[in-house]
């Protein structure tokens, strides 16, 4: 059993709010699940993964740009993203629009907890713990295992 199917046997025991939240940090902040190791070297191999990180960045700043001139509004991912299929094989018996709506609960979580980010305290931790109480008022049904999980990123994030 590779790593990632370990993230959704675990999601699979959570709520259908705190799997989609715990499958898309990961994949948010790594691109731990994007490549596999090769027997290359560690340089080669981390020089291989900038350059598909900023070619990704590139065609995501492109799309951006063309929507934003051509008026377009930015269409719906959620239902070809990863994150949805993994989803999916951790609550098969969910249907469509739920799983849709507890992603964009996820993505909503999380932004909202950089969004309510203030360094007032000397602490980190203490600063994210005050964004991720902010964030669960206004993103209610999620769960105390996601709030710690979301002290960690917002954590990581605001580094």
């Amino acid at each position: 059993m590779d790593e990632l199917e370990v993230y959704i046997v675990k999601a699979s025991k959570l709520t259908l709010f705190d799997a989609s939240y715990f499958l898309l940090t990961p994949h948010q902040n790594t691109n731990k699940f994007s490549f596999r190791q090769t027997d290359k070297s560690i340089l080669e191999f981390d020089n291989k993964l900038y350059i598909s990180r900023y070619r990704c960045f590139a065609k995501y700043i492109t799309k951006f740009v063309l929507e934003a001139i051509s008026g377009g509004r930015r269409r719906d991912i959620c239902t070809t993203n990863t994150v949805f299929d993994w989803l999916k094989r951790a609550h098969p018996t969910e249907d469509f629009s739920t799983l849709q709506a507890a992603i964009r609960s996820a993505v909503n979580f999380d932004r909202d907890c950089t969004r309510c980010f203030e360094y007032r305290s000397g602490s980190l931790t203490i600063d994210a713990e005050a964004a991720v109480e902010k964030a669960a008022q206004l993103n209610p049904g999620f769960g105390e295992e996601t709030f710690s999980l979301a002290v960690h990123w917002t954590c990581i994030a605001m580094k």
